[in-house]
Parts: C-alpha cells; sequence; structure tokens
C-alpha cells in the first residue's frame, strides 16, 4: 500500500504521503487507503479511479475497491461512509489536495477542470483525410476511423492548448480542438491504402494495423492437426489447400483471396469456432464476426474497414439469394463504398476474407459452377471431447498462435493460386448446391418423387397415389400439369423461380428419364428413383 501511495505522490496526484492513517504495525488502514482514493477523486476526477483500481494487485481487492469507489457517490445508507467523512478523513490523514489552478497539468477553463495539451501531442492522435476524389473528413489515427467534428469536439472536449497571454501577462487557453483545426503543421492523408506489403509515405493512411499476435518459433502441431484431421475429416489434399490459403491470406492483407470458406456440421461444439474464433481472429486481429448479415450487406459498413478476416456465424442461407450475391461480390473487390454515419460514404481500399460456419445443410447459395466457395463437412469425431478441446486451446494462448502465424508466413506460396488450386468439388460443396436449387425448381419435384416413389402432383389420372413404376410411360403434358400442379403444394419463405417450361425436357432427359415419340404424343419412360437421384445430384 505504501508503495502505491508513493507511486501516486511521484505522479503529483496529491502532494505529500506524510501522516497517512497507519495501523499499530504501520500498515495504511482501511480510512487512510479510501482517503488516498478520495484525493484522487478530488483532484483528477476519472484519473482518480483507474489508478486507483491498478494499484490493487488482486481481483478480490480491485472488486473491493470499485464497490468503495461507486459508494462515494452514493446517499449514506445504513453505515455507509459519506464523501464529506472521506474528506475528512483524508485531511485527517495528512493528505494535501493539490490547487488545480497552479498544477502544471490542469486548468479551470469555462468553469470546470481542463488537461493542459501541446497541439502537437493532439496531432499525433488525429488527421484530417484529403485525398483526391473523398471528402475531406477527420480521422482517429490510432484506429483510422473517420469521425465527425462533433466527434472530434467530444473526444477533445477536455483538453485545452496553451494560446499566449492576456494584456495582464496571464496564459490563455482554448479548446484542443479548435487550436489543432487551425494548426497550419496538422498531419494530412492524401491516399488511403490497405496493406502489409510495403513501407507506405507519411501522408498515406493505411487501413492495416499490424497482426494481433508477434509471429515466433514454436510449437503449434495441435492447432494444426486439428485442422487436417477435424476441420477437413483427415482428406490431405483439403487439409493442404485449406493451410495454403490461410497462410496467402495472412501473407497478403489488402489482397483479397476470392474465396469463401464454409465449415459445416450437422452438430455443434465439434471445434469450428475454435479454428475460426480462437486462433485464426486472434491471428489476424482486426477480425470482425457477426450473425447479423446486415452488418454486411447493410447501407452503414465502416465497421468493416480495414478488416481482413470476416467470420459470419449461421448468417446466411440457401435462399438468400440477394445476401450470396453480395457476400460474393464483397469477396472479390478490391475497393469498397463504406459509409460511416454522420459522414459521406467514403471509397476505401478493402480485402473481405470470408469464413462462414453452420450447422445447417443450406447454410448458404452456391451455384453449381460457382468457384468462390470452398465447404467442408467438419467431422465430429471429436465431439464431446473436453480434454482434446482444452489441450488445443491452452496450446493456442500459450504461444501456439504465434508459431502458428510464423509457420504460415514461411510458407513459400510463390506457386499458389486460391482460385485455381482449389479442390474443384467437395461432398459438402456439392450437397449445398443442391440445397441451393430453388423449392419451385422442377428438379426438386423429382427428387420428392424418387424419394417417394410415388408420380407427385396431379394431372388426367390421380399421381398422388399412382405409384413409380420403372419402364412406365407418361405423356410430357401429363408430366408438365403434374409439376404445376406440384408447385402450389410448396410452401417456403424463399421466392419461386420455377423451372420454365421449355427447359422442362431437358431437366426429364438429364433425369434418366428417356423420350419416345408416338403418333399420340411425347411420351417420358421412368428410370429406376436410384438412377434418377444419382443422375441429379451428378
Amino acid at each position: 500500500m505504501a508503495e502505491a501511495l508513493r507511486y501516486l505522490a511521484e505522479r503529483k496526484f496529491f502532494t505529500s504521503c506524510d501522516g497517512v492513517a497507519t495501523d499499530a504495525n504501520g500498515r495504511i488502514t482501511e480510512v487512510g487507503w479510501i482517503s488516498a482514493g478520495m484525493a484522487l477523486k478530488l483532484a483528477y476526477l476519472d484519473d482518480g479511479e483507474e489508478l486507483w483500481s491498478l494499484t490493487h494487485n488482486s481481483d478480490e481487492a480491485r472488486a473491493e475497491a470499485a464497490a468503495h469507489w461507486k459508494s462515494f457517490a452514493t446517499a449514506p445508507n445504513g453505515n455507509q461512509i459519506t464523501i464529506g467523512t472521506l474528506i475528512n478523513a483524508a485531511r485527517d490523514a495528512g493528505f494535501k489536495f493539490p490547487n488545480r489552478e497552479h498544477d502544471s497539468g490542469y486548468v479551470t477553463f469555462g468553469g470546470s477542470a481542463k488537461r493542459i495539451v501541446l497541439v502537437e501531442d493532439v496531432d499525433a492522435r488525429f488527421g484530417q483525410l484529403e485525398a483526391p476524389g473523398l471528402p475531406a473528413c477527420y480521422i482517429h489515427r490510432l484506429d483510422s476511423m473517420a469521425i465527425t467534428p462533433d466527434d472530434l469536439h467530444k473526444r477533445l472536449g477536455g483538453e485545452v492548448v496553451y494560446s499566449g497571454k492576456d494584456e495582464k501577462g496571464r496564459p490563455k487557453y482554448g479548446p484542443a480542438a479548435n487550436a489543432w483545426k487551425n494548426y497550419i503543421n496538422r498531419h494530412r492523408y492524401r491516399r488511403i491504402v490497405f496493406t502489409n506489403k510495403t513501407h507506405e509515405p507519411e501522408d498515406s493512411l493505411n487501413l492495416f494495423r499490424g497482426l494481433g499476435v508477434v509471429p515466433k518459433k514454436g510449437d503449434c502441431s495441435l492447432i494444426v492437426r486439428h485442422i487436417f484431421e477435424v476441420i477437413c475429416s483427415g482428406d490431405f489434399d483439403n487439409g493442404m489447400y485449406l493451410i495454403k490459403l490461410i497462410a496467402w491470406q495472412l501473407q497478403n492483407i489488402g489482397k483479397p483471396s476470392r474465396v469463401i470458406v464454409l465449415l459445416k456440421s450437422e452438430q455443434q461444439q465439434v471445434g469450428k469456432g475454435l479454428l475460426v474464433g480462437e486462433v485464426l481472429r486472434p491471428i489476424f486481429g482486426d477480425a470482425f464476426s457477426t450473425s447479423n448479415i446486415k452488418l454486411i450487406i447493410g447501407r452503414f459498413k465502416d465497421h468493416l474497414r480495414g478488416k481482413s478476416l470476416i467470420f459470419l456465424d449461421e448468417a446466411l442461407f440457401a435462399g438468400n439469394r440477394e445476401g450470396a450475391d453480395l457476400i460474393k461480390a464483397f469477396a472479390t473487390a478490391s475497393f469498397e463504398s463504406l459509409e460511416p454515419k454522420g459522414l459521406p460514404p467514403l471509397q476505401l481500399p478493402v480485402a473481405f476474407n470470408f469464413w462462414l460456419c453452420s450447422n445447417h445443410e443450406d447454410a448458404a447459395y452456391i451455384e453449381k459452377f460457382d468457384a468462390r466457395y470452398f465447404v467442408l463437412n467438419v467431422s465430429p469425431h471429436r465431439y464431446g471431447g473436453t480434454a482434446y478441446f482444452d489441450a488445443v486451446l491452452d496450446e493456442a494462448k500459450n504461444g501456439g498462435r504465434e508459431a502458428f502465424a510464423d509457420y504460415l508466413l514461411s510458407l513459400d506460396l510463390s506457386d499458389f493460386n486460391p482460385v485455381g488450386d482449389m479442390p474443384k468439388s467437395t461432398a459438402a460443396k456439392r450437397a449445398m448446391q443442391w440445397e441451393s436449387i430453388n423449392p419451385y425448381d422442377s428438379r426438386k419435384l423429382l427428387e420428392a418423387c424418387a424419394h417417394s416413389r410415388k408420380i407427385l402432383g396431379s394431372g388426367k389420372q390421380d399421381y398422388l397415389t399412382q405409384d413409380w413404376v420403372v419402364g412406365a410411360e407418361h405423356s410430357f403434358a401429363d408430366l408438365s400439369l403434374a409439376y404445376a400442379a406440384w408447385q402450389k403444394t410448396v410452401s417456403s419463405p424463399v421466392k419461386p423461380r420455377p423451372t420454365k417450361i421449355g427447359a422442362l425436357g431437358g431437366v426429364l432427359s438429364k433425369a434418366g428419364f428417356e423420350s419416345k415419340h408416338t403418333n399420340e404424343g411425347n411420351f417420358r419412360i421412368l428410370p429406376t428413383p436410384e438412377a434418377c437421384l444419382e443422375l441429379l445430384l451428378a
């Protein structure tokens, strides 16, 4: 406690710690310590609470300190100590409260205490964007965030800058925000970049804020095994591709990989979130995660500024074609209009690498020839393995992330192409492509017919009760009527996109329905249900 008080005294939070209330053993008493905290409160307002809490070296002590601090602003209740009592206790303990008017760091301005700062210090925290083609605005340099003039004044509301002396020789001060805005040498950004590759000029606003870890040699074997064994279900080729893809994304911040990774499993808690949330997010640092797709495709997207890793947890489904199209567009974009609230839209460099996790078959809308999605069925065999997951997490938290980052950055990817080297198709991707077919599509009717072994719908005959008979002949007209009637039974929130009647014949042929032309018309011959399903899913 005495050391803590000396620490505070040396930093002028009170001018003396002589005469602090102590007990018979020389230890500072509760009243003595509370009075020290009160001295901070009176001298430096909110600074006191934070610094007072920092001097407590245990969670229990900090909790107790926070409780006492909260009681300072409350009315007396029972044996609660009042503010007046604390003030008197502080004075009785020998604390000398600093006079703000004569404190070199503070001055009363506009009726309240303000911190005196140099305009150069303000300039180290803020800048002005004056890039060609973009609206001028203020930038918070710590996180590259565009801010409004009102926000600037709020952030600097407790600070003033020395502006000379008045006619009586007394120092004059003015609001720090106004002083900085009139500062001729204030920092100006002429261009915006997003990269980890080169050293940019001083007038470049680089949206990349650095990795979340410092790469370092070490052990990451459990993390790598988790990727191969669980995430990729033991498939070596998929595992190698995924490792290289992560490495490419890490080595090329500011360039989109144009690949959307989708990790899918029927069960929860099988290890998807462990990889993305506990390993990748901390490594990439400035990442963004959400289960609300509107935060990605909505109007205001400034929270995506400078983000290279976007983690979507159950944010899409196969029927959301609009959302899927926008995600695919974002995954390939190099520039995007990101609109902060209260400011005009800013056209900023972007490079989003999307990672999706889901427990549903219809997790995303994927068209048949879509080359952007890499879909994996995550193995459930570690489900419930608490010891296994604890071991991987323990490795990650104790140097594994740093070691994995170092390993990824050391890989030679000179001949690697994220899109071109992607395994052409996975069983998980084919299944999701099938789930992405519009529920009113004729292929969905044929799938339902093959599974039920009945001709569904209604035409000239009672097809609802007619069995699927291999080799039976049905007129194309009757099958068309059955398809039209079947659509009326479909219940789905997805907008109907039925097969055009002119394309129905091609769908039937692909599903194995041989064509037969007679004087009575065009007929189709039913294949086996198994052959129909195999051809449909091929």
